[in-house]
């Protein structure tokens, strides 16, 4: 049975979506599987199929030439993947509710790929060493508007909530031309041993909610914060905020509301999970 990482190498291989050829087939021939096997073991690890995460990610590459070039947009959907500016259209509306001209008219839209791509930080992977050391500072952050979904989940339901949540999130600021300032990231309101209440969404210039969509607009508040980089995948991650609270701790401050975390690597770019950097930040009294 393919490991996760096994997985995600095969994702890596074929994250250039000017690729003409990212069937299920196309891509179980370059793993050496059966198509079969390949889907099924697919949607195992990532929690949907092979068509849809390439689609994605022809759709993020779309974005992004549509935002950063000024080239026809039948060539920009050629190159991109799509057999006809006809076909693009018809995935952004029905996958987006967009269209190319609106998204050219939106201007660049930095960390697509994430907010389309991402949700696989909450994978089960095989156990992997933890660094040994984290190096928290206190930092001054300034009011970050955000846009989010805010869920009530299991623990072991993470990752199927920030794959509904992320894209869900992402189309509502193409949709009402919101641009993103910084990488997806995950809140954490309460916790109970056994589920997490999350917010999960993406920094912007100006937030916009939507009570139709379920999105919420506010803010990671201002002020001091302890922060740390953590390295490495999501399963380890619970030493960086073991380090942060040892830190508050010992240096006799207080913790000042929710804790969060973004993701600063996208790993369909960094497959390997021991290479994927989160930044986890608890704000400070």
């Amino acid at each position: 049975m393919p490991r996760p990482t096994d997985i995600l190498q095969v994702m890596a291989r074929h994250a250039d979506p000017r690729e003409r050829d990212l069937t299920t087939p196309a891509l179980a021939r370059a793993a050496g599987w059966s198509p079969a096997h390949f889907h099924r073991d697919f949607q195992r690890v990532t929690g949907e199929t092979p068509k849809r995460w390439t689609q994605r990610l022809r759709l993020a590459r779309t974005i992004e030439c549509l935002g950063t070039t000024d080239r026809p947009i039948a060539e920009v959907a050629r190159t991109c993947g799509w057999s006809s500016h006809a076909q693009l259209s018809r995935a952004m509306r029905r996958c987006l509710d967009t269209t190319p001209s609106a998204v050219r008219a939106a201007g660049p839209q930095p960390h697509v790929r994430h907010a389309l791509c991402l949700t696989l930080y909450h994978l089960s992977l095989e156990p992997r060493k933890a660094p040994m050391s984290h190096t928290v500072e206190i930092t001054e952050r300034p009011a970050q508007p955000v846009v989010f979904q805010r869920r009530t989940v299991p623990m072991d339901q993470l990752q199927g909530a920030l794959a509904a949540c992320l894209p869900a999130v992402f189309v509502h600021c193409q949709q009402h031309g919101l641009t993103m300032a910084g990488p997806p990231f995950t809140r954490y309101i309460a916790m109970t041993p056994g589920s997490a209440t999350i917010e999960a969404g993406i920094p912007v210039v100006e937030a916009k909610g939507s009570d139709e969509a379920d999105i919420l607009a506010g803010e990671l508040p201002a002020g001091p914060a302890a922060t740390t980089i953590h390295q490495g995948p999501y399963d380890t991650l619970r030493a960086a905020y073991s380090a942060l609270e040892a830190f508050v701790l010992e240096g006799g401050h207080t913790p000042a509301g929710a804790p969060w975390e973004s993701y600063l690597t996208d790993p369909g770019e960094v497959p390997d999970p021991a290479d994927w950097k989160t930044q986890v930040c608890m704000p400070l009294g």
